[in-house]
C-alpha cells in the first residue's frame, strides 16, 4: 500500500501494518505484484519506477521435542517433533524473534515481548497461556533467549538479563559485537550461556554470576556454538563457515568429537566419528538441528521433516565402516 506518505508499506489481509518497502520523493500513485513471485513494482507521482523483492528469513526456535516458527508473518506455530500435535498462537502483529526454552516461549513484536507457559507440565499437551506483564523491547534488540526465569537480549556489545516483569536485573558490555548467543541449561534462574562475539571471542555467562568467563579466543568471527554434554569439548563455526572442534581445557584444536559430530553443509549432511572419514548425505531442505537420532529439517520456513537416521547413537553403529553408512542410506 503506498500514497501520499512516499512511501510503500506491507500490510497482512486483515490490515497489519508489517514493514516499509521503500521510500520515495513524491507519491507513490500504483503498486503491483509479478504474478506467481515475490516481486513487486512500484510507480511513483515524479515518475519513478522501482522493483523490488520481498524477502521473509526464517523465524524459528527448538528446545528438545518442542519446535517453534512464524507463520504467515504474525502468527506462531508451536509443534511437538514426537507426537506432531501443533498448536498456533495468532499474534495480530509482526513476529520479529522466537524463543524457546522448557516449558516456556517468547515472542519478539515490533514493541514488546510476550512471554507464555505451557498450561501443564506435560510438554505434549500443548495448551500455552500468556504470563502477565509485557516487556518492552526498546531499544530494538537484536538477539533474545528465553530463560526459566529470565529473558536474555543483546544489542551490538550490550547483553541485558531481564525478569519477566521487565526489571533489568544484569548487564554485561562486550569487547566487541555480540555475533551468537545459546542457552546451555543450568539450574532455575541460574543457567549458563555460550556467547560469540564478532572478534573471535568465546564467552561462558552465568546467569548468577557478574563476571563472563573466556573460553576460546579464535582469529575470525563467531556465527554458532554448541557445548558437547560433558561440557568438555566446543563446537565453532567461524565467519568463513569453517567447523572447528576445540578442548575447551587444553584450548587445542582437536577436530573430533567424544562420540559423533553432525554438521550440515550445502544442502548435505555430515557426520565424523573418531577414526572413520566424514559421511555425508544429501539432505531435502536445510539441516536445522539434531534431536538424538533424529535430524530436522526446514522447508519454506516450516518443518519439512524428521528423519531417523540412526537409532542407537551410543551403540556399535559408531563403529559401522563406511560403506555400512551408504548401504544404510
Amino acid at each position: 500500500m503506498g500514497g501520499s506518505d512516499k512511501q510503500a508499506s506491507l500490510y497482512t489481509k486483515d490490515g497489519v501494518r508489517l514493514s516499509t518497502i521503500g521510500e520515495f520523493n513524491s507519491w507513490v500513485l500504483t503498486c503491483r505484484m509479478k504474478p506467481d513471485s515475490n516481486f513487486v513494482v512500484l510507480g511513483c507521482q515524479d515518475g519513478t519506477i522501482a522493483c523490488y523483492q520481498l524477502i521473509s528469513s526464517t523465524v524459528y526456535g527448538l528446545y528438545k521435542d518442542l519446535y517453534a516458527y512464524r507463520d504467515g508473518r504474525t502468527n506462531v506455530i508451536v509443534q511437538h517433533l514426537i507426537t506432531e500435535k501443533k498448536v498456533r498462537i495468532k499474534c495480530q502483529e509482526l513476529v520479529k524473534r522466537v524463543a524457546i526454552y522448557s516449558s516456556l516461549l517468547a515472542i519478539e513484536l515490533p514493541e514488546k515481548i510476550i512471554i507464555y507457559k505451557l498450561y501443564s507440565d506435560d510438554s505434549s499437551d500443548m495448551h500455552y497461556v500468556m504470563s502477565d506483564g509485557n516487556i518492552s523491547t526498546e531499544p530494538i534488540c537484536n538477539l533474545m533467549a528465553v530463560c526459566s526465569e529470565h529473558i536474555i537480549l543483546s544489542q551490538e556489545k550490550r547483553l541485558q538479563c531481564l525478569s519477566f516483569t521487565s526489571v533489568r536485573e544484569k548487564e554485561w558490555v562486550m569487547e566487541s559485537l555480540i555475533g551468537y548467543i545459546k542457552v546451555i541449561g543450568g539450574p532455575p534462574g541460574r543457567e549458563g550461556l555460550l556467547v560469540g562475539l564478532k572478534n573471535g571471542a568465546i564467552l561462558k555467562i552465568d546467569l548468577d554470576y557478574q563476571l563472563p568467563i573466556t573460553l576460546l579466543k579464535l582469529s575470525t568471527s563467531v556465527r554458532c556454538l554448541d557445548m558437547s554434554a560433558s561440557r568438555k569439548k566446543l563446537a565453532v563455526v567461524d565467519e568463513h563457515n569453517n567447523l572447528l572442534v576445540y578442548d575447551i581445557n587444553t584450548k587445542e584444536l582437536l577436530f573430533q568429537c567424544e562420540d559423533m559430530l553432525c554438521f550440515s553443509d550445502n544442502g548435505y549432511l555430515k557426520i565424523k566419528t573418531i577414526g572413520f572419514p566424514v559421511h555425508q548425505q544429501k539432505m531435502q531442505g536445510f539441516v536445522a538441528a539434531y534431536n538424538g537420532s533424529k535430524i530436522l529439517c526446514l522447508h519454506d520456513n516450516s518443518l519439512l521433516e524428521v528423519e531417523e537416521f540412526v537409532k542407537e547413537m551410543d551403540t556399535g553403529i559408531l563403529m559401522t565402516k563406511q560403506a555400512d553408512w551408504a548401504e544404510s542410506s
